[in-house]
Protein backbone atom coordinates (compact mmCIF):
# COMPACT_ATOMS: atom_id res chain seq x y z
CA UNK A 1 0.00 0.00 0.00
CA UNK A 2 1.64 3.17 -1.10
CA UNK A 3 2.06 6.47 0.94
CA UNK A 4 -0.36 9.12 1.50
CA UNK A 5 1.80 11.56 0.04
CA UNK A 6 -0.43 14.80 1.43
CA UNK A 7 0.49 16.03 4.67
CA UNK A 8 -1.90 14.57 7.15
CA UNK A 9 -3.53 17.74 8.51
CA UNK A 10 -4.13 19.04 5.08
CA UNK A 11 -5.81 16.19 3.91
CA UNK A 12 -7.92 16.48 7.51
CA UNK A 13 -8.51 19.96 7.06
CA UNK A 14 -9.65 19.61 2.99
CA UNK A 15 -11.43 16.75 3.67
CA UNK A 16 -13.61 18.90 6.59
CA UNK A 17 -14.37 20.99 3.77
CA UNK A 18 -15.05 18.37 0.92
CA UNK A 19 -17.82 16.37 3.27
CA UNK A 20 -19.32 20.28 4.20
CA UNK A 21 -19.39 20.60 0.30
CA UNK A 22 -20.66 17.31 -0.44
CA UNK A 23 -24.11 17.67 2.10
CA UNK A 24 -24.84 20.97 0.55
CA UNK A 25 -24.55 19.41 -2.64
CA UNK A 26 -26.89 16.64 -1.77
CA UNK A 27 -29.17 19.59 -0.30
CA UNK A 28 -29.08 21.43 -3.22
CA UNK A 29 -27.86 23.75 -0.65
CA UNK A 30 -27.21 27.45 -1.88
CA UNK A 31 -24.79 28.05 1.13
CA UNK A 32 -20.70 27.76 0.55
CA UNK A 33 -18.68 25.83 2.98
CA UNK A 34 -16.10 27.09 5.07
CA UNK A 35 -14.08 25.96 7.75
CA UNK A 36 -12.08 27.65 10.46
CA UNK A 37 -8.57 27.13 11.20
CA UNK A 38 -8.61 29.30 14.72
CA UNK A 39 -6.57 27.32 17.72
CA UNK A 40 -10.19 26.29 18.79
CA UNK A 41 -11.95 25.12 15.47
CA UNK A 42 -8.44 23.44 14.55
CA UNK A 43 -6.19 23.34 17.31
CA UNK A 44 -3.39 20.87 14.96
CA UNK A 45 -2.96 23.53 12.77
CA UNK A 46 -1.80 25.88 15.55
CA UNK A 47 0.42 23.12 16.89
CA UNK A 48 2.52 21.88 13.79
CA UNK A 49 5.87 21.21 15.57
CA UNK A 50 7.81 22.93 12.82
CA UNK A 51 8.45 25.71 10.45
CA UNK A 52 8.87 22.96 7.62
CA UNK A 53 5.48 21.35 8.22
CA UNK A 54 3.85 24.54 8.29
CA UNK A 55 5.18 25.03 5.41
CA UNK A 56 4.31 21.86 3.70
CA UNK A 57 0.90 22.31 4.87
CA UNK A 58 0.36 25.65 3.23
CA UNK A 59 1.94 24.18 0.16
CA UNK A 60 -0.85 21.75 0.10
CA UNK A 61 -3.34 24.03 0.55
CA UNK A 62 -2.02 26.62 -1.55
CA UNK A 63 -2.28 24.12 -4.49
CA UNK A 64 -5.86 22.98 -3.96
CA UNK A 65 -6.00 26.83 -4.50
CA UNK A 66 -4.16 26.92 -7.89
CA UNK A 67 -6.98 24.45 -9.65
CA UNK A 68 -9.58 26.12 -8.46
CA UNK A 69 -11.14 23.86 -5.39
CA UNK A 70 -10.71 26.70 -2.48
CA UNK A 71 -9.93 30.20 -1.85
CA UNK A 72 -7.39 30.90 1.33
CA UNK A 73 -8.39 33.53 3.85
CA UNK A 74 -5.07 34.95 5.24
CA UNK A 75 -5.02 36.58 8.84
CA UNK A 76 -4.51 40.61 7.80
CA UNK A 77 -1.61 40.68 10.92
CA UNK A 78 0.72 37.87 9.50
CA UNK A 79 0.06 38.16 5.66
CA UNK A 80 -0.04 35.46 2.94
CA UNK A 81 1.66 32.78 3.82
CA UNK A 82 1.91 33.89 7.64
CA UNK A 83 -1.43 32.02 9.20
CA UNK A 84 -4.66 31.02 7.88
CA UNK A 85 -7.93 31.97 9.20
CA UNK A 86 -9.74 30.22 7.23
CA UNK A 87 -10.78 27.67 4.02
CA UNK A 88 -13.50 28.10 1.44
CA UNK A 89 -14.86 25.91 -0.79
CA UNK A 90 -15.18 27.01 -4.60
CA UNK A 91 -15.53 23.99 -6.41
CA UNK A 92 -16.55 20.81 -5.26
CA UNK A 93 -16.00 18.78 -8.19
CA UNK A 94 -12.04 20.39 -8.28
CA UNK A 95 -11.38 19.80 -4.47
CA UNK A 96 -13.20 16.13 -4.96
CA UNK A 97 -10.18 15.31 -7.94
CA UNK A 98 -7.69 16.75 -6.06
CA UNK A 99 -8.82 14.39 -3.05
CA UNK A 100 -9.21 11.38 -5.25
CA UNK A 101 -12.74 11.46 -4.49
CA UNK A 102 -16.05 10.92 -6.07
CA UNK A 103 -19.10 13.54 -4.94
CA UNK A 104 -22.00 11.45 -3.47
CA UNK A 105 -24.29 13.02 -6.08
CA UNK A 106 -22.27 11.41 -8.46
CA UNK A 107 -22.19 7.98 -7.02
CA UNK A 108 -26.00 8.16 -6.47
CA UNK A 109 -26.58 8.88 -10.28
CA UNK A 110 -24.10 5.98 -10.91
CA UNK A 111 -26.48 3.55 -8.45
CA UNK A 112 -29.70 5.07 -10.23
CA UNK A 113 -28.69 4.40 -13.63
CA UNK A 114 -27.16 0.85 -12.57
CA UNK A 115 -30.77 -0.06 -10.84
CA UNK A 116 -33.00 1.08 -12.92
CA UNK A 117 -33.70 -2.26 -14.51
CA UNK A 118 -35.50 -2.94 -11.24
CA UNK A 119 -37.46 0.19 -10.39
CA UNK A 120 -40.38 -1.21 -12.27
CA UNK A 121 -40.42 -4.50 -10.69
CA UNK A 122 -39.49 -3.90 -7.30
CA UNK A 123 -40.08 -1.19 -5.10
CA UNK A 124 -37.40 -1.26 -3.03
CA UNK A 125 -35.39 0.10 -5.67
CA UNK A 126 -37.12 3.43 -5.02
CA UNK A 127 -37.10 3.08 -2.18
CA UNK A 128 -32.55 2.76 -1.60
CA UNK A 129 -32.22 5.21 -4.13
CA UNK A 130 -34.55 8.12 -2.08
CA UNK A 131 -32.65 7.17 0.96
CA UNK A 132 -29.27 7.61 -0.88
CA UNK A 133 -30.60 10.64 -2.39
CA UNK A 134 -31.61 11.88 1.12
CA UNK A 135 -27.70 11.10 2.63
CA UNK A 136 -28.79 7.76 4.45
CA UNK A 137 -27.62 4.62 5.03
CA UNK A 138 -30.25 2.60 5.72
CA UNK A 139 -29.02 -0.72 7.93
CA UNK A 140 -25.85 0.66 6.91
CA UNK A 141 -26.47 -0.10 3.70
CA UNK A 142 -24.27 2.90 1.46
CA UNK A 143 -24.42 4.33 -1.73
CA UNK A 144 -21.00 2.74 -2.54
CA UNK A 145 -22.69 -0.50 -1.77
CA UNK A 146 -24.22 -0.33 -4.45
CA UNK A 147 -22.78 -3.20 -6.84
CA UNK A 148 -24.00 -5.45 -4.26
CA UNK A 149 -27.64 -4.24 -4.28
CA UNK A 150 -27.60 -5.04 -7.55
CA UNK A 151 -26.32 -8.96 -7.08
CA UNK A 152 -29.37 -8.79 -4.18
CA UNK A 153 -32.14 -8.10 -7.02
CA UNK A 154 -30.68 -10.50 -9.30
CA UNK A 155 -31.34 -13.26 -6.78
CA UNK A 156 -34.79 -11.69 -5.90
CA UNK A 157 -35.35 -12.20 -9.70
CA UNK A 158 -34.22 -15.50 -9.34
CA UNK A 159 -36.37 -16.82 -6.96
CA UNK A 160 -39.58 -15.18 -8.13
CA UNK A 161 -38.69 -16.74 -11.40
CA UNK A 162 -38.82 -20.12 -9.44
CA UNK A 163 -41.56 -19.19 -7.66
CA UNK A 164 -39.85 -19.12 -4.64
CA UNK A 165 -39.91 -23.18 -4.95
CA UNK A 166 -37.51 -24.82 -2.14
CA UNK A 167 -33.76 -24.91 -3.54
CA UNK A 168 -30.01 -24.96 -2.21
CA UNK A 169 -29.15 -21.56 -1.20
CA UNK A 170 -25.38 -22.77 -2.01
CA UNK A 171 -26.44 -24.07 -5.49
CA UNK A 172 -28.40 -20.79 -6.40
CA UNK A 173 -25.37 -18.82 -5.47
CA UNK A 174 -23.13 -20.93 -7.68
CA UNK A 175 -25.27 -20.53 -10.87
CA UNK A 176 -25.56 -16.77 -9.94
CA UNK A 177 -21.94 -15.63 -8.81
CA UNK A 178 -20.19 -18.73 -9.20
CA UNK A 179 -19.17 -18.74 -5.90
CA UNK A 180 -21.47 -21.03 -3.50
CA UNK A 181 -21.08 -18.69 -0.35
CA UNK A 182 -21.64 -15.18 -2.18
CA UNK A 183 -25.35 -15.01 -1.32
CA UNK A 184 -24.55 -15.63 2.56
CA UNK A 185 -22.36 -11.87 2.08
CA UNK A 186 -26.08 -10.63 0.90
CA UNK A 187 -28.39 -11.39 3.37
CA UNK A 188 -28.18 -7.59 4.98
CA UNK A 189 -29.32 -6.11 1.97
CA UNK A 190 -31.51 -8.90 1.02
CA UNK A 191 -33.55 -8.03 4.02
CA UNK A 192 -33.40 -4.56 3.78
CA UNK A 193 -34.74 -5.00 0.33
CA UNK A 194 -37.49 -7.76 0.97
CA UNK A 195 -39.05 -6.23 4.32
CA UNK A 196 -42.46 -5.18 4.19
CA UNK A 197 -41.82 -1.61 5.66
CA UNK A 198 -37.82 -1.49 4.27
CA UNK A 199 -36.10 0.06 6.88
CA UNK A 200 -38.37 0.55 9.30
CA UNK A 201 -38.90 -2.98 9.50
CA UNK A 202 -37.46 -5.33 12.00
CA UNK A 203 -34.28 -6.95 11.05
CA UNK A 204 -34.81 -10.85 10.46
CA UNK A 205 -31.91 -13.41 10.94
CA UNK A 206 -30.35 -14.85 7.55
CA UNK A 207 -31.63 -17.62 8.13
CA UNK A 208 -34.88 -15.91 7.61
CA UNK A 209 -34.41 -13.54 5.28
CA UNK A 210 -33.17 -16.59 3.02
CA UNK A 211 -35.88 -19.18 3.54
CA UNK A 212 -38.63 -16.16 2.87
CA UNK A 213 -37.14 -16.58 -0.59
CA UNK A 214 -36.84 -20.17 -0.66
CA UNK A 215 -33.28 -20.32 -0.22
CA UNK A 216 -32.53 -22.89 1.91
CA UNK A 217 -29.18 -24.92 3.26
CA UNK A 218 -30.78 -27.92 3.24
CA UNK A 219 -34.49 -27.89 1.61
CA UNK A 220 -36.80 -30.61 3.73
CA UNK A 221 -39.37 -32.59 2.85
CA UNK A 222 -42.99 -31.48 4.56
CA UNK A 223 -43.21 -33.76 7.48
CA UNK A 224 -47.22 -34.44 8.73
CA UNK A 225 -47.79 -37.41 11.68
CA UNK A 226 -51.24 -38.03 12.98
CA UNK A 227 -54.78 -39.83 11.41
CA UNK A 228 -55.01 -37.66 8.02
CA UNK A 229 -54.66 -38.53 4.20
CA UNK A 230 -52.80 -36.10 2.57
CA UNK A 231 -53.67 -34.83 -0.77
CA UNK A 232 -50.65 -34.29 -3.59
CA UNK A 233 -51.03 -32.61 -6.48
CA UNK A 234 -49.44 -35.68 -9.48
CA UNK A 235 -47.53 -34.45 -12.71
CA UNK A 236 -49.30 -35.04 -15.25
CA UNK A 237 -52.54 -33.66 -13.84
CA UNK A 238 -55.09 -35.01 -10.71
CA UNK A 239 -54.56 -35.54 -7.22
CA UNK A 240 -52.84 -38.76 -5.23
CA UNK A 241 -54.64 -39.53 -1.70
CA UNK A 242 -52.17 -40.86 0.73
CA UNK A 243 -52.81 -42.23 4.18
CA UNK A 244 -50.41 -40.93 6.75
CA UNK A 245 -47.61 -43.51 8.30
CA UNK A 246 -46.18 -44.56 11.12
CA UNK A 247 -44.85 -42.51 12.58
CA UNK A 248 -44.87 -40.00 10.22
CA UNK A 249 -44.49 -39.17 5.80
CA UNK A 250 -42.78 -36.94 3.91
CA UNK A 251 -43.42 -34.93 1.13
CA UNK A 252 -42.42 -31.99 -1.32
CA UNK A 253 -44.40 -29.13 0.03
CA UNK A 254 -44.85 -27.72 -3.15
CA UNK A 255 -47.29 -30.70 -4.31
CA UNK A 256 -49.50 -30.48 -0.95
CA UNK A 257 -52.86 -29.60 -1.89
CA UNK A 258 -55.04 -30.65 0.81
CA UNK A 259 -55.81 -33.15 3.55
CA UNK A 260 -58.88 -35.41 4.39
CA UNK A 261 -59.44 -36.88 8.04
CA UNK A 262 -61.03 -35.44 11.12
CA UNK A 263 -58.42 -34.73 13.51
CA UNK A 264 -58.29 -33.49 16.99
CA UNK A 265 -56.47 -30.53 16.20
CA UNK A 266 -53.33 -29.26 14.12
CA UNK A 267 -49.87 -28.57 16.45
CA UNK A 268 -47.13 -26.79 14.29
CA UNK A 269 -43.96 -27.47 15.96
CA UNK A 270 -40.49 -25.64 14.88
CA UNK A 271 -37.53 -27.99 16.42
CA UNK A 272 -37.08 -31.40 14.30
CA UNK A 273 -36.48 -33.43 17.46
CA UNK A 274 -39.63 -32.28 19.50
CA UNK A 275 -41.80 -33.28 16.20
CA UNK A 276 -39.97 -37.17 16.01
CA UNK A 277 -40.65 -37.65 19.34
CA UNK A 278 -44.13 -36.21 19.22
CA UNK A 279 -44.71 -38.63 16.16
CA UNK A 280 -43.12 -41.51 17.77
CA UNK A 281 -45.70 -41.57 20.52
CA UNK A 282 -43.64 -40.78 23.15
CA UNK A 283 -45.78 -37.97 24.24
CA UNK A 284 -48.72 -40.41 24.54
CA UNK A 285 -50.94 -41.02 21.47
CA UNK A 286 -51.74 -38.23 18.33
CA UNK A 287 -54.65 -37.23 18.03
CA UNK A 288 -54.33 -34.33 15.74
CA UNK A 289 -51.85 -33.60 12.81
CA UNK A 290 -48.47 -32.93 13.89
CA UNK A 291 -46.53 -30.60 11.27
CA UNK A 292 -42.77 -29.97 11.47
CA UNK A 293 -42.37 -26.07 10.06
CA UNK A 294 -38.82 -26.65 9.03
CA UNK A 295 -37.17 -24.43 11.17
CA UNK A 296 -38.50 -20.80 9.58
CA UNK A 297 -40.68 -22.14 7.15
CA UNK A 298 -39.98 -21.24 3.34
CA UNK A 299 -42.99 -19.82 1.41
CA UNK A 300 -43.19 -23.45 -0.08
CA UNK A 301 -43.72 -25.11 3.62
CA UNK A 302 -46.25 -22.16 4.31
CA UNK A 303 -48.06 -23.09 1.05
CA UNK A 304 -48.48 -26.86 2.41
CA UNK A 305 -49.50 -25.72 6.10
CA UNK A 306 -51.98 -23.56 4.27
CA UNK A 307 -53.29 -26.40 2.31
CA UNK A 308 -53.97 -28.50 5.45
CA UNK A 309 -55.55 -25.98 7.65
CA UNK A 310 -58.33 -25.10 4.57
CA UNK A 311 -58.94 -28.62 4.36
CA UNK A 312 -60.60 -29.24 8.09
CA UNK A 313 -63.35 -27.18 10.04
CA UNK A 314 -63.08 -23.47 11.07
CA UNK A 315 -63.21 -24.73 14.45
CA UNK A 316 -60.87 -26.90 14.41
CA UNK A 317 -58.09 -25.97 17.49
CA UNK A 318 -54.40 -25.01 15.65
CA UNK A 319 -51.56 -24.56 18.13
CA UNK A 320 -47.77 -23.79 17.29
CA UNK A 321 -44.51 -25.17 19.74
CA UNK A 322 -41.75 -23.29 19.13
CA UNK A 323 -38.95 -21.81 21.13
CA UNK A 324 -39.36 -19.56 23.66
CA UNK A 325 -37.59 -16.63 22.37
CA UNK A 326 -37.66 -14.41 19.39
CA UNK A 327 -37.29 -16.21 16.98
CA UNK A 328 -39.93 -18.74 17.86
CA UNK A 329 -42.50 -15.96 17.95
CA UNK A 330 -41.78 -14.45 15.01
CA UNK A 331 -42.05 -18.01 13.26
CA UNK A 332 -45.75 -18.36 15.37
CA UNK A 333 -46.83 -14.62 13.98
CA UNK A 334 -45.99 -15.86 10.15
CA UNK A 335 -47.73 -18.55 10.86
CA UNK A 336 -50.27 -16.70 12.72
CA UNK A 337 -50.35 -14.31 9.41
CA UNK A 338 -51.10 -17.21 7.02
CA UNK A 339 -53.28 -19.36 9.02
CA UNK A 340 -56.60 -16.90 8.59
CA UNK A 341 -57.97 -18.42 12.32
CA UNK A 342 -56.74 -17.84 15.66
CA UNK A 343 -53.63 -19.44 16.06
CA UNK A 344 -52.79 -19.94 19.66
CA UNK A 345 -49.25 -21.17 21.05
CA UNK A 346 -48.98 -24.68 22.83
CA UNK A 347 -46.52 -25.16 25.68
CA UNK A 348 -44.56 -21.79 25.16
CA UNK A 349 -43.58 -19.28 27.70
CA UNK A 350 -44.18 -22.02 30.22
CA UNK A 351 -41.43 -21.73 32.81
CA UNK A 352 -39.83 -24.23 35.45
CA UNK A 353 -37.24 -24.13 37.54
CA UNK A 354 -35.08 -26.93 34.97
CA UNK A 355 -36.06 -25.36 31.72
CA UNK A 356 -35.20 -22.26 31.91
CA UNK A 357 -32.50 -20.74 29.45
CA UNK A 358 -30.50 -17.40 29.60
CA UNK A 359 -32.03 -14.39 29.44
CA UNK A 360 -33.54 -12.48 27.43
CA UNK A 361 -32.56 -8.82 26.16
CA UNK A 362 -35.08 -5.75 27.16
CA UNK A 363 -35.22 -4.94 23.28
CA UNK A 364 -36.42 -8.44 22.88
CA UNK A 365 -38.78 -8.86 25.51
CA UNK A 366 -40.39 -5.96 23.65
CA UNK A 367 -40.60 -7.23 20.40
CA UNK A 368 -41.99 -10.57 22.04
CA UNK A 369 -44.54 -8.46 23.64
CA UNK A 370 -45.53 -6.76 20.33
CA UNK A 371 -46.35 -9.95 18.74
CA UNK A 372 -48.32 -11.00 21.60
CA UNK A 373 -50.12 -8.16 21.59
CA UNK A 374 -50.64 -8.41 17.44
CA UNK A 375 -52.15 -11.81 18.01
CA UNK A 376 -54.07 -11.50 21.45
CA UNK A 377 -51.64 -13.89 23.30
CA UNK A 378 -51.91 -12.42 26.56
CA UNK A 379 -50.58 -15.26 29.07
CA UNK A 380 -47.28 -15.40 27.11
CA UNK A 381 -46.54 -12.30 26.90
CA UNK A 382 -47.36 -11.92 31.09
CA UNK A 383 -44.77 -14.82 30.96
CA UNK A 384 -41.71 -13.47 29.05
CA UNK A 385 -42.19 -10.16 30.81
CA UNK A 386 -42.05 -11.82 33.97
CA UNK A 387 -39.66 -14.17 33.73
CA UNK A 388 -37.28 -12.69 30.44
CA UNK A 389 -35.52 -16.12 29.80
CA UNK A 390 -35.56 -18.09 27.21
CA UNK A 391 -36.76 -21.93 26.92
CA UNK A 392 -35.63 -24.38 24.47
CA UNK A 393 -38.29 -26.96 22.93
CA UNK A 394 -35.19 -29.92 24.30
CA UNK A 395 -35.34 -28.70 27.62
CA UNK A 396 -39.12 -28.77 28.00
CA UNK A 397 -41.57 -31.61 28.96
CA UNK A 398 -43.27 -33.17 25.90
CA UNK A 399 -47.12 -33.06 26.02
CA UNK A 400 -49.89 -32.44 23.49
CA UNK A 401 -53.05 -30.87 23.10
CA UNK A 402 -55.87 -32.74 24.73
Amino acid sequence: MSEDPMHPLARDILERLWRAGDGADMRASQRTPTVSLTHKQFPGYASLPTHADKERFHAEVAEAQRLGAISIAWERRAGPGGQIQRLTLVSLPALAEFLGVRPTTAKVADAEAALAPWRDTWSAADRIIDAWRGGRSPRGVAVDAWPKVVEAFRVMDHCREQNYADVSERRVSAQLFHDSKHIEALTTILDLLTAPAFDQSEARHAEATLAALGLLKHPSAFLVAGPVQIKTSLPGGGVERSAVLTPYSGCSPRHVVGAEGSPAYLLSVENLTIFHELANGLAGPLRGVLVYTGGYPSPSQLRGYVALLRSFPDDMPVWHWGDTDLGGFRIASLLAEQACRPLRLWNMATYDEGGVGPALGKGEVGRIAALCERWAWPEEQQAVARHSARIEQELQALKLPG
